[in-house]
């Protein structure tokens, strides 16, 4: 009954109302919006997040990619400091900065044997530094008589360089005293330079030892670098002790080195008796005209105001050029007086290398010292 009811009202208004109703509607003015209301502003925000998510994307896109690029780099490449180490062979050692061992290699590769039996990767740079020692001294490239090293620290920081250093001097110095060995620690701290790696990479040496070079040169100009390099430490220390040269401007180390390169007395170091002096006695003694036997005086012509004995032996000249040189054959040696100035000229011939070294005969002063290739 209610639905026929609300049926009839219905048709009843319908009838009622004007014809024209839907024209008058349709034919008002209409003004156009301008700008959203609170409610078509909803088109405008979906809109918005169509225009915005593709550069949101890319955006997240690339934060992730740096994040792995990060992540990739701390973990393949945690190298905070060098340390190339010089003792004739040479090392570098890359550690993090926790200073722990990240790399253990060597300059040649002959010499890879000597760190093979190094579980290095991951342990404290200290501990595999005394591993390196034990096994250097154990081959015989580490004793009484070569004890020079060279620590040689690079980073960007040049004070965490040098303390780094100054630790390893300490390390490396301990261990030697262990085994009775007074070792002579050289020590720098560096910073990158493409010049001295390219250099070192030319003659085959480390930077370390090529930075040590440059240095020198920078004392002294007149030494040169296709000179320098062929030289062990010990002989580029002993040059620079007889020389002059003061390397503690350009290096540290904590003894004396004049005290240690400078060679003592033939007295003291060499006898009659000696076999070093026995070993050279056939090519240079003769009983009856030897030009160098300081026993007659008139066989070397030394004038009335030098004392023959006040000259050092041909012997000690050799054992003062081999120094130099590492040993080597002696092509020629001669003894020579400038009014009444007495020097020993001598010719090493070592490795297909000529050397020219020039001695103070009366003090032992290397006064010459050249190379010819």
């Amino acid at each position: 009954m209610k639905n026929n009811k609300i049926e009839q009202h219905i048709y009843s208004a319908i009838e009622k109302a004007p014809i024209d109703l839907f024209s008058n509607i349709k034919s008002q003015h209409v003004d156009k919006m301008e700008n959203h209301d609170f409610i078509t502003r909803q088109d405008t925000q979906r809109d918005s997040k169509r225009y915005w998510n593709p550069l949101t994307a890319i955006g997240s896109m690339a934060a992730m990619f740096l994040l792995v690029i990060i992540g990739w780099w701390s973990q393949y490449n945690p190298v905070d400091s060098v340390i190339y180490l010089d003792v004739n062979p040479s090392f570098e050692i890359s550690i993090d900065k926790n200073e722990q061992v990240v790399d253990l290699k060597t300059l040649k590769v002959e010499d890879e044997v000597l760190i093979s039996t190094i579980e290095y990767k991951g342990k404290n740079l200290y501990w595999v530094a005394e591993q390196l020692l034990s096994v250097l001294i154990a081959e015989g490239y580490i004793d009484e008589s070569h004890h020079t090293l060279l620590v040689s620290v690079l980073n960007n920081d040049i004070e965490i360089g040098s303390k780094q250093s100054t630790q390893l001097n300490s390390s490396i110095r301990d261990h030697l005293q262990k085994q009775s060995i007074q070792g002579v620690v050289l020590r720098q701290a560096i910073t990158k330079s493409n010049t001295i790696e390219d250099f070192a990479r030319d003659y085959e040496i480390s930077v370390g030892k090529m930075t040590f070079i440059r240095n020198l040169i920078i004392l002294d100009p007149n030494l040169k670098v296709e000179d320098l390099v062929i030289l062990s430490l010990e002989e580029l220390v002993r040059i620079s002790a007889k020389t002059g040269l003061d390397i503690k401007r350009i290096i540290e180390v904590d003894q004396e080195l004049d005290d240690l390169y400078q060679d003592v007395d033939d007295d003291d170091e060499f006898d009659d008796d000696d076999e070093y002096d026995d070993e050279y006695d056939d090519e240079y003694d003769n009983d009856d005209d030897d030009e160098y036997d300081n026993d007659d005086d008139s066989d070397v012509g030394i004038s009335p105001t030098v004392a023959a004995n006040q000259l050092i032996r041909h012997e000690k000249a050799i054992e003062i050029a081999f120094g130099l040189t590492g040993g080597g054959v002696v092509a020629d040696i001669e003894l020579d007086e400038d009014d009444g100035y007495y020097t020993y000229e001598i010719e090493i011939v070592k490795d297909g290398i000529e050397y020219d070294i020039e001695i103070d005969a009366l003090t032992g002063k290397v006064l010459e010292f050249e190379i010819d290739d």
